[in-house]
């Protein structure tokens, strides 16, 4: 997993939305599932499904790379992240972010706010994020907070954007 800041992204206002996928992309590249939480497992749990019904969910989704994600289940399952531990959250945020930076104009799909909303405040599920993908979800939170104001919930990514200051978060790795 790479942990050296990304070249070539200095801006901190990017405004371009394939340069915000690619710094996604190139944050979370190689993060696989593992045993984390998958979409529609998390589904199966909001429902109080059985180890055997999540089992068989967890076996419906991708695992290795997230970016095989189908948008139509991102847009199908937009409050599986409120459901996801730690390395779900991991292997599926970028994938919620890349779908609600690339649709947000012609999609009107709930899985965008719930994008910002899962990133609103930063808890325990994103400990296992790198510096690296930390400025990742500050930039789709950036970015989403100034270019979609007409789109998306832009007042609450502002609002994010504070819970994923640099301060902030390094105030809560002291802590942990």
């Amino acid at each position: 997993m790479n942990t050296q800041p990304l070249p070539g992204f200095l801006h901190p206002m990017a405004t371009n939305v394939e340069l915000v996928i690619e710094y996604i992309e190139r944050a979370f590249a190689g993060v696989h599932l593992e045993n984390g939480v998958s979409i529609r497992e998390a589904d199966v749990l909001d429902g109080y499904g059985s180890r055997d019904e999540c089992a068989r969910a967890h076996a419906l989704d991708a695992c290795d790379d997230w970016r095989s994600i189908p948008n139509e289940v991102i847009a199908r399952y937009s409050w599986s992240l409120s459901f996801m531990d730690q390395k779900g959250m991991r292997f599926n945020i970028p994938a919620y972010m890349r779908f609600s930076i690339r649709h947000y104009k012609e999609l009107k799909s709930d899985s965008i706010d719930h994008t910002i909303y899962s990133l609103s405040g930063r808890d325990q599920r994103f400990y296992l994020f790198t510096p690296v993908q930390d400025a990742a979800v500050r930039r789709f939170l950036k970015f989403m907070a100034y270019n979609c104001v007409s789109y998306c919930d832009s007042r609450m990514a502002m609002r994010a954007l504070k819970a994923w200051s640099v301060e902030s978060i390094e105030q809560r790795r002291k802590k942990a």
